[in-house]
Formats: structure tokens, sequence, C-alpha cells
């Protein structure tokens, strides 16, 4: 999740454009899901599966929950991150929702599915 925040911050104008189309259109443009999106949402889905036990559909939607957290924080603005974070430089407030990412992707991504 660090090397995802981390691509997703280097690559910000890239990334607030794909949520741009994404919000304007609803999803992504089919070719790119079915090329790119799709085997990788689906052999991450199924090795996360395999490691921790719990259903490769639950594991997708768990996963897409996360790309949507990740990709948020990385196309959110300097000034707003250190703000919610009470850093002194966005170097710091990166950092530090960088670190923050770890917790909710281990909750959402490795614990077992209730009941």
């Amino acid at each position: 999740v660090k090397v995802a925040f981390r691509y997703s911050r280097r690559n910000t104008p890239f990334i607030r454009l794909l949520v741009e189309t994404i919000v304007s259109s609803g999803g992504l443009d089919p070719r790119l899901r079915r090329e790119i999106q799709e085997p990788f949402v689906r052999e991450v889905s199924q090795w996360l599966a395999a490691e921790t036990g719990v259903d490769a559909l639950e594991v997708r939607l768990r996963l897409k929950s996360m790309v949507i957290l990740v990709g948020r924080y990385s196309i959110t603005n300097d000034e707003t991150l250190m703000s919610l974070t009470e850093a002194d430089s966005a170097e710091a407030a990166v950092r530090r929702i960088e670190e923050h990412l770890v917790s909710p992707a281990v909750a959402t991504l490795a614990t077992p599915a209730p009941g």
C-alpha cells in the first residue's frame, strides 16, 4: 500500500485525470478495464485469497475499497494533507498518510470475513 501511494503521489496529474474520467462516466474505459484492471484485480485477488483464506470475490471488493482510499488520498493537495495530519511540511504529511494507510490495508485485506 505504501508503494501504491508513493506511485500515485508521483503521478497525481494522471490519477486526477483518471478519477475525473471515472466520476464523469461512472467507470473506466471498457478497454482499459478489460486489458488492465480486470487481469490485475483477478490475479491479486486470487493470490490474496490463497494467502488469507478469504473468498476471492470478497478480496476483490476489499481491494477495490483500498484502491479508492489510496486514490483519494493521493489526489488530495498538500495543504489539505498538512491540515489533516497537523504536519509542518508536505513531506511529513505524505509520510503520515503513507503510514496510516497500512492499518486499513491490513484490516481490509488480511482479515477473515465475519460469519
